[in-house]
């Protein structure tokens, strides 16, 4: 039987090269399909920037007159719950390379759980947080200035180590055209950061984890707050729609399956074919005394 089909599938090369063809196309679309999908699952996994269920969006704006010193406080008290990240301070100049860029001040008081991606290099530790003159610049950004791993940068009057660069190799994200240093190192060259922002805007800052605990003392921030003159809102983040991954992991698997069964039924189709065509043949060498072990199919041969 075995060297029946053998000689089938030798005499029929354009048959064989449709089936490989055919089972190429189903490992391309696997593979295709599961790259896709693990870069749909990065994607939603850089989007949410943690756990998006313990995070909060925390607005500061002036409620009549504020000091520098009482938003200050404030915000170490939002970092108590976990790391804080200010989103939109003002993009400041950078003398050295002629542009300018958002900082995004970063405070924490515990090593914490998630942090942005890095392409190369550390993110910050607690000792940074003391005011050690680091920074981690985004990817296009030292790409375009050619900044590198341990270089110097000037911002302000102070100089500052690069100890990272931010963002991911393989595609652009929201966090390599940005640079973030510690809070105080901010404070350091900006002292009256607070006093320049305008009645009508808001300090926008991100309460990476601690949501519970934020939770529980949500009332007294707000209270506390309003004494000093800041006006304090906050809102859940929103959690990003998983939809896209399951989709595309869905499309994936039905394509594959789908292509190797249609695959494998032509392989089976074509055997048997090859097989019945043989029918009137194999009852003659049946009716001459023919053995099982030369007929093409056992189960042909039953009387």
């Amino acid at each position: 039987m075995y060297k029946f089909i053998f000689r089938q599938w030798k005499n029929r090369k354009v048959t064989i090269l449709f089936i490989v063809i055919g089972f190429f196309i189903g490992s391309l679309v696997m593979s295709l399909g599961t790259s896709a999908s693990m870069e749909s699952l990065e994607y939603i996994h850089d989007q949410r920037g943690g756990n998006p269920e313990q995070q909060v969006d925390v607005s500061l704006s002036r409620n009549g007159e504020w000091n520098q010193q009482d938003v200050e406080d404030t915000i170490e008290r939002l970092s108590e719950f976990g790391e804080t990240q200010l989103l939109n301070m003002e993009n400041r100049k950078l003398d050295q390379y002629n542009d300018s860029f958002q900082i995004v001040p970063v405070l924490f008081h515990q090593e914490p759980d998630w942090h942005i991606p890095l392409v190369e290099g550390k993110y910050f530790s607690t000792e940074d947080m003391g005011g050690n003159q680091s920074i981690i610049i985004g990817k296009s950004i030292a790409d375009k200035h050619k900044i590198k791993l341990g270089d110097n940068v000037v911002i302000g009057d102070k100089k500052f180590l690069v100890i990272g660069i931010g963002g991911r190799p393989s595609r652009e994200t929201s966090w390599e055209h940005v640079i973030y240093m510690p809070w105080k190192g901010y404070l350091n060259i900006y002292p009256e950061c607070f006093l320049e922002i305008k009645d009508h805007n808001a300090v926008s800052i991100l309460v990476k984890n601690g949501k519970d605990r934020f939770m529980q003392k949500s009332k007294s921030l707000i209270e506390t707050a309003d004494q000093k003159g800041i006006r304090l809102d906050y809102k859940n983040v929103s959690n990003i729609d998983a939809s896209s991954f399951r989709n595309s992991l869905v499309i994936t698997v039905v394509a594959t399956i789908l292509i190797y069964t249609i695959a494998v039924i032509n392989i089976v189709h074509l055997m048997l074919y090859w097989l019945v065509e043989r029918k009137r043949e194999i009852g003659i060498m049946k009716a001459l005394g023919a053995n099982n072990a030369i007929l093409p199919k056992p189960w042909c041969l039953k009387s």
